[in-house]
């Protein structure tokens, strides 16, 4: 599974399209404590990741895309696969809501 980060409005190129879950599927992904980390459910495991992001200067930088994604943390769940993922951004808040496919909350 791919995540992807890009502003339509700016650029047409993402910034940040990078494979982080090789076969699984990225079910959900989310910014996570004020746009600082992007959280994603990854197969059966929550993933945070740390990012920064490259504007580039002009046509010619468009090409150089020095923009990165990087695992802060990752916790595995006894669930086979987590179904869904919420978490509050307008805050720094620490609380990330989860479901498995187990029903497990």
């Amino acid at each position: 599974g791919c995540i992807g980060v890009w502003c339509p409005a700016q650029r047409e190129a993402p910034f940040i399209m990078e494979n982080v879950a090789g076969p699984k599927d990225v079910t959900c992904a989310k910014f996570f404590y004020q746009d600082r980390l992007i959280a994603a459910a990854v197969g059966s495991q929550l993933k945070f990741f740390r990012y920064a992001i490259d504007l580039g200067g002009g046509d010619l930088d468009r090409m150089r895309n020095l923009s990165r994604l990087s695992v802060a943390d990752q916790y595995r769940t006894d669930a086979q696969a987590v179904t869904s993922l919420d978490c509050v951004n307008s805050f720094l808040s620490t609380i990330v809501a989860w479901s498995g496919s187990n029903r497990q909350l």
